[in-house]
């Protein structure tokens, strides 16, 4: 099946990502995309919103790593970058082994109204999250191939968000 989207759906698209500054319409970037979602979800449904949330997440990380590119890489990195796009409260990184563990308040889907996506994640906030940690840690930890799994969330119950990357 192929997925059309319009120009003027793509306008709209870019103009919610401009670099997570305030926005015209005075919104935050966290209501930016909750907007966002909600057209999605509209018009396309939930699984083109979660691909692109994921997507929009690695294009976040993409951005960061830029910055940040000039300093060796920590877990309190990944942590303060999250937090710093502010899409995400309460970050916490720590080692499990050989994994990560990533804990968050996720702010684009805090409420408990927030449309729920069968899969991995729960919701296109989830989904936005998991596509920033995977990039990131594949740009400042140089683990190919990346892969986090949600095994916690707040749409299903949990106090925060979770997700597992390895990084051996």
């Amino acid at each position: 099946m192929r997925i059309e989207i319009s120009d003027e759906d793509l306008l709209t698209i870019k103009s919610l990502m401009l670099e997570g500054r305030v926005l015209e319409t005075g919104g935050s970037l966290v209501d930016a995309l909750r907007g966002l979602r909600d057209m999605m979800l509209d018009t396309y449904g939930p699984v083109v919103t979660v691909v692109l949330f994921y997507r929009l997440g690695m294009a976040y990380a993409d951005k960061m790593i830029e910055v940040l590119r000039c300093i060796d890489m920590d877990d309190a990195d990944l942590a303060a970058a999250l937090a710093a796009i502010g899409v995400a409260e309460d970050v916490s990184v720590r080692r499990e082994g050989g994994d990560l563990v990533i804990a968050v308040r996720n702010l684009i889907d805090e409420s408990m109204d927030a449309p729920l996506v069968d899969g991995e994640c729960s919701g296109a906030g989830c989904y936005f999250t998991k596509g920033f940690i995977e990039r990131f840690v594949e740009l400042a930890y140089g683990v190919k191939g990346a892969i986090a799994r949600e095994v916690k969330c707040v749409l299903r119950g949990d106090g925060r968000c979770e997700f597992v990357v390895a990084v051996r």
